[in-house]
């Protein structure tokens, strides 16, 4: 392999990269030539000659990444087994694993992203409206109740809950009067969810405070004629949208606050038009939020709200000339979101909210979204829709730090990251620059600290990093995190592994002299700083939801 090509210490790296070249080229005479024993600025000559003769594949360590395709398209899951009614909201645990529930009655379950479903429950004349989970274990699901003139249902029950994961579900008493139906559940933390309903009313606001053991309602009819959405950033502080009256045609949207928990309530934002609800939250950042607008007559302007300073404050933003019925307002990050409602088109804005334009092919009829850090997206409307990477918009990913500032910008050609790639640090400097071929890293590449020092440059062909072979055997030990595991770090042939107690050993791919890539996921790092005194040598584990420490204790 590439990484060895520095140092041939003996023939089984010679073979080794014979093994990783994969070509037809005469291997003995590679053989007779190393055996003179030329110094090594002689021997790079017949090696470069080698290489270039026989067009080496990828090492197979490689091949899973350079297989990696970066879609940018969102696609209808065909796979839902449920084709009628509306699949109104969503609840997924990690990118795979999650629950939808549609207005027919039907709960549905996916451990692998979709590709298989199993209805775990089945309620008949029951419409499911809105669904979240405390934990795998305990969860809730609202109803919409009945005698609402447009949504169909039968069920009284206005909220089921489950404490083994979905298997079975009962009715949930409260303190105070039983809502008539909710349209929104909000987990704050494990001890506070809140929830309220329901759209034409009557209103009601509840909650828990401590983990579902109790549940208080209180009815918000002198407040609002209608409510449909909650989101609370803490126990106290947090808000609910509706409407001020129960018919549609002569409500104006509604914006209600509290800072005590819902103990009281002001009105921080009320719209001039009539014949609107607000109809969802989204709030990518603490400060930076959307909620979307349900305009039920054909006149009028056809706005969004933002605010900019955590709610305070709410300014009417047109996103459509033209009449056009939004619900479900989703973001995947401070900058990419959507749109849509029970029409055909959806919004998309990737710009944080300035500018948002008409996206197809990405499904309609959405009422909620539910994104990961990853750019894997889901939302639910008339069906279940799913996207594999947001970031994507087809010429480029462009990655995100949670306060909006850019983490990454890779060019992709044919869903693979083919040019110019740069990495940042959250303080806006370079931490990283360099060129992708088919995923894989290529040609000369820097690396900077986060003041914007260089640190390091490298030359990198078909993915590793040139490396001498008594350098990577520096970094081996046995490492130990703060929780107590212990990873070891290893060579074998050449190549760098790394093996937690009782698992795999998983390939490491250099991309710089300290730095290693898995070869399974290019995402996830692994940072050595080795030093005089083996004791004080640590690593640092690098993957989407953080870092680790790892000291090297041997």
């Amino acid at each position: 392999m590439l990484f060895v090509l520095n140092q041939f210490v003996n023939f089984t790296n010679l073979n080794l990269l014979l093994r990783s070249l994969e070509c037809s080229f005469n291997y003995h005479l590679l053989r007779i030539i190393y055996f003179y024993r030329m110094k090594s600025i002689y021997l790079a000559l017949p090696i470069f000659l080698l290489f270039s003769a026989c067009s080496p594949k990828v090492s197979p360590l490689l091949q899973q990444v350079q297989e990696i395709n970066y879609s940018s398209g969102w696609e209808k899951v065909n796979s839902y087994p449920i084709k009628n009614g509306r699949t109104d909201d969503l609840h997924f645990f990690d990118e795979n694993t999650g629950f939808v529930i549609n207005s027919e009655g039907y709960l549905s379950f996916t451990e692998d992203g979709g590709e298989t479903w199993e209805i775990v429950l089945k309620n008949e004349g029951t419409f499911f409206r809105c669904i979240t989970f405390k934990n795998r274990q305990e969860g809730w699901l609202g109803t919409i109740g009945t005698d609402d003139p447009f949504l169909s249902s039968k069920d009284t029950i206005p909220m089921y809950e489950t404490k083994d994961g979905g298997l079975t579900w009962t009715a949930v008493d409260f303190i105070g009067p039983t809502p008539k139906g909710l349209c929104g559940l909000q987990k704050v933390d494990d001890d506070v969810i809140v929830g309220c309903g329901r759209v034409r009313g009557p209103s009601y606001f509840i909650k828990t405070i401590d983990g579902g053991e109790n549940w208080y309602s209180q009815n918000m009819d002198d407040i609002a004629g209608s409510l449909i959405a909650a989101h609370f950033f803490d126990k106290d502080h947090g808000f609910l949208i509706g409407g001020t009256t129960r018919d549609k045609e002569n409500c104006k949207s509604l914006v209600l606050e509290t800072v005590d928990g819902g103990t009281s309530w002001d009105t921080v934002y009320m719209s001039q038009q009539i014949g609107e609800y607000p109809w969802k939250f989204a709030f990518p950042t603490r400060d930076r939020g959307y909620i979307s607008i349900q305009r039920n007559v054909r006149d009028g302007d056809f706005y969004h709200l933002q605010t900019k300073d955590g709610g305070k404050n709410w300014e009417e933003v047109i996103h459509s000339k033209d009449y056009y019925y939004v619900q479900g307002i989703g973001f995947a990050n401070a900058n990419i979101g959507y749109m849509g409602g029970s029409s055909g088109k959806t919004y998309q804005t990737r710009d944080g909210g300035k500018t948002w334009l008409p996206y197809a092919n990405i499904g309609n009829g959405f009422n909620n979204f539910q994104f990961f850090e990853s750019g894997k997206g889901y939302g639910v409307g008339f069906g279940v829709f799913k996207c594999n990477n947001v970031n994507n918009d087809g010429e480029a990913i462009n990655n995100y730090f949670a306060s909006g500032a850019l983490k990454s910008n890779y060019q992709i050609l044919e869903n693979k990251r083919h040019g110019k790639a740069s990495t940042f640090y959250e303080n806006g400097n370079l931490k990283s620059v360099g060129r992708y071929k088919e995923n894989l890293k290529k040609g000369k590449w820097k690396y900077f600290d986060k003041s914007g020092d260089l640190v390091d440059k490298v030359k990198i062909t078909a993915g590793f990093a040139k490396c001498k072979l008594e350098k990577i055997e520096t970094l081996a030990g046995t490492y130990v995190d703060d929780d107590g595991r212990k990873r070891n770090i290893y060579v074998k042939d050449g190549v760098l592994y790394s093996q937690r107690e009782n698992s795999d050993a998983l390939a490491l791919i250099p991309e710089s002299s300290n730095q290693f890539y898995f070869a399974f996921n290019s995402e996830i790092k692994m940072k050595f700083f080795p030093a005089r005194d083996s004791k004080k040598s640590k690593a640092i584990l690098v993957q989407r939801w953080g870092e680790k420490e790892l000291i090297k204790v041997k």
